[in-house]
């Protein structure tokens, strides 16, 4: 054991420890004040970009534009070719029947979270067609508590349940 730091005793090992952890919260100490200080900023390199790899000329810009003209004429034909047979998934017709109203239109949508979606039109017939329906599956939690159908209730330590091992040892 040796003595040193902060008065108290230390074996070498932590000592050696203590000499690292000083060093590593210098080290990011001193990041910290360059950063706060913005003293990064006159080094070589950090500087704001003030020329890019190449100059634009206005040929270029053509090019570009014609471009991006080709590129929204090809998306506007994809969004104008008619409606692809609708299946679900990979198995093609859906074995268990459809339950749908005649409006099947659905038209593109740029949602700000999900990003581009489809809406499908008349859907809210189609909700109301699946609640009329006898055979169509209702098992949204919704239509489980309409029609009174409640899973009994959570018990984790039923009263009949004996253990008869000792668990303790």
């Amino acid at each position: 054991m040796t003595t040193g730091w902060f008065g108290e005793s230390w074996t070498s090992d932590q000592s050696q420890m203590i000499t690292l952890s000083v060093v590593m919260m210098s080290i990011v100490g001193l990041c910290l004040l360059c950063w706060w200080t913005d003293i990064y900023r006159i080094l070589p390199g950090w500087g704001p970009i003030r020329k890019f790899d190449a100059d634009a000329s206005e040929d270029m810009r053509f090019r570009q534009s014609a471009i991006h003209r080709h590129a929204a004429s090809l998306e506007a034909g994809r969004l104008a070719q008619p409606q692809e047979k609708a299946v679900y998934g990979s198995i093609g017709r859906p074995t268990w029947g459809t339950c749908e109203s005649g409006i099947r239109s659905s038209m593109p949508f740029n949602h700000p979270v999900l990003g581009p979606v489809r809406v499908r039109d008349g859907f809210d017939q189609t909700q109301k067609m699946r609640t009329a329906c006898e055979w169509w599956g209702k098992d949204e939690q919704y239509f489980m508590a309409q029609s009174g159908v409640q899973a009994p209730p959570l018990r984790i330590n039923e009263h009949y349940v004996s253990c008869t091992n000792n668990m303790h040892g």
